[in-house]
């Protein structure tokens, strides 16, 4: 990374080098437009990061990216990575309890499903055409007025073991909000995009090494590569209009001018900067944000679960991931705890799941080696039934990029890489000389 000088005056700055903000400093360089890459941070990434535990890299959560992500997966294959070897791509396979249910891949739509919900073990025969009904109703559902994922599920009447083993649990893992307050608008857009398209739009993806290694790298050197300007360790203070750009006021005494801004910043940080849009009272006046803890649990290394992502009832983690089965890490479990009660220690939840663990799984009886909680406070904005940022009176030349831009999709990666896509797009509409 470079150092900054005093002064610079940049065709467009990108503030913030989370997955939003790289989307669009790797869109820009694509379309041929300047650009420079600012963030406060040592380390690109955002909350898309990796640590060292116990001598082991681990991610600071367990992420996962679905078939449907087609915009992240498009942004990887620009920046040349080499999707087999980095990424574990496998058919989804939904197993809670006792319940498994597999997509029949082979089969094109809707016949993968039909044939995959008659097949599935451990769901009662009413519940298989309560979700198909549901299913068939997807292509033109249409909401006006949003509602609670959870007051929609009971209008489609689906049942209540329906509701604890399939569409609570994929509304945790998807929008990281409970049933009861989260957009069913934006829950059917995420059913549409993972389950109505092609069969392959379902699968799951984990990435064999860190996250900083099998995304945030591939992007940055992308970005390097196309000479653009990225400078970690600085820290926007102040933004102003000035002319037909913004005076940019940084960390150690820097300032730059630019002529388009792209905040990529999380939306607690856009208060600091509130002077410069003009109508910041069209936003939620209290975001809440919703927090994800994933608990790293080292057993021997013998030990390996049935498949490589289960869900889990019966205690707080809803899900737990062997990554023995796709990050050669092995007998390491990763169990996920999602919109939890943040004031709940990490000690209460290491025991808690620890003990959820054993119950469910014999193998995972002796007791771990070593376990870690890494909690996200405010891991994304909550999903909540008619939540939006109404994002039509922001600032000629200025915009804004993050999984919460997005009009339809919750706070997924998806969401942010296509949020810093249409910002670049949006600059090259403007007519930004390259």
């Amino acid at each position: 990374m470079e150092d900054l000088p005093t002064q610079l005056n940049s065709s467009v700055a990108v503030i913030g080098a989370g997955m939003a903000g790289l989307s669009c400093a790797a869109h820009l360089v694509r379309l041929g437009i300047p650009v420079t890459l600012y963030d406060a941070a040592e380390k690109a990434g955002g909350r898309t990061r990796s640590v060292e535990v116990h001598n082991t890299i681990v991610d600071n959560g367990q992420h996962i990216m679905l078939g449907a992500y087609h915009h992240t997966l498009d942004l990887l294959r620009l920046c040349e990575v080499d999707m087999q070897s980095t990424w574990h791509r496998q058919a989804l396979q939904w197993r809670i309890a006792n319940f498994c249910f597999k997509p029949q891949r082979s089969l094109p739509f809707p016949l993968h499903l039909i044939i995959g919900l008659l097949s599935a073990q451990g769901m009662p025969w009413a519940c298989r055409w309560q979700v198909l009904r549901l299913l068939s109703r997807l292509p033109t559902w249409s909401y006006q007025d949003d509602v609670s994922v959870q007051d929609w599920l009971m209008q489609q009447k689906q049942s209540p073991w329906l509701i604890e083993h399939v569409w609570q649990p994929l509304c945790l893992a998807t929008m990281n909000t409970p049933i009861a307050r989260a957009s069913a608008k934006r829950f059917i857009a995420v059913l549409r995009d993972a389950v109505l398209g092609q069969p392959s739009d379902s699968d799951v993806l984990l990435a064999k090494q860190d996250l900083d290694q099998s995304l945030i790298q591939p992007i940055l050197r992308f970005i390097q590569q196309g000479q653009a300007h990225i400078h970690m360790r600085h820290r926007l203070t102040q933004l102003q209009r000035e002319g037909e750009g913004y005076r940019l006021n940084f960390s150690h005494g820097v300032q730059t001018y630019a002529k388009q801004v792209v905040l990529a910043l999380h939306p607690a940080q856009l208060k600091h900067f509130a002077e410069v849009f003009a109508t910041p009272k069209t936003w939620p006046s209290q975001l809440e944000f919703q927090p994800i803890t994933t608990l790293y649990l080292q057993y021997a290394d013998h030990i390996r679960l049935p498949t490589a992502m289960l869900g889990l009832v019966d205690g707080p983690a809803q899900w737990v991931f062997d990554r023995g089965q796709f990050a050669n890490q092995a007998g390491l479990m990763a169990a996920v705890i999602s919109a939890h009660h943040a004031e709940t220690t990490q000690q209460t939840l290491l025991q808690q799941v620890q003990a959820q663990l054993a119950q469910a799984f014999p193998a995972l009886r002796e007791p771990p080696l070593w376990m870690k909680a890494i909690s996200e406070k405010r891991a994304s904005l909550s999903c909540d039934v008619g939540q939006y940022f109404d994002l039509s009176h922001i600032p000629q030349g200025l915009y804004l990029a993050g999984d919460y831009c997005h009009a339809e999709y919750p706070a997924t990666i998806e969401a942010a890489v296509q949020s810093g896509l249409d910002c670049a797009l949006q600059i090259e509409a403007a007519g930004i000389s390259r």
